[in-house]
């Protein structure tokens, strides 16, 4: 978190905060840092990992150089939407039921 490093600064006066230096702050500021940092640099978000098969994270590349985005973006984007999906499904084995079709019309990407 560099983005917080110049909040912890030495300047903040002791007073109140049970005599110690000034190099540590106490929650309610931390807190208050927090969320002007947050309205400042948008939604934080939590990492997540997981595995995936070879093949198709070779194809999620592509598609996201093809489209001029990150590999990150692309999975967020397919997640957050697979998840409403779901949702909606209200259960995996329904949401599994039903599949969109390929439409005929559209040339397939290359």
């Amino acid at each position: 978190m560099v983005a917080s490093v110049s909040l912890l600064s030495t300047s903040h006066p002791p007073v109140g905060h049970g005599g110690d230096s000034g190099l540590r702050h106490c929650v309610c500021c931390l807190l208050r840092s927090r969320d002007v940092l947050k309205q400042i640099m948008g939604e934080w978000k939590a990492q997540i990992s997981l595995r995936v098969r070879q093949a198709f994270r070779a194809e999620l590349e592509d598609f996201a150089a093809r489209e001029r985005r990150k590999l990150g973006n692309v999975a967020e984007v397919i997640l957050e939407w697979g998840f409403e999906q779901l949702k909606a499904a209200r259960s995996i084995d329904r949401l599994l039921k039903y599949k969109i079709r390929p439409s005929t019309g559209l040339p397939k990407a290359k």
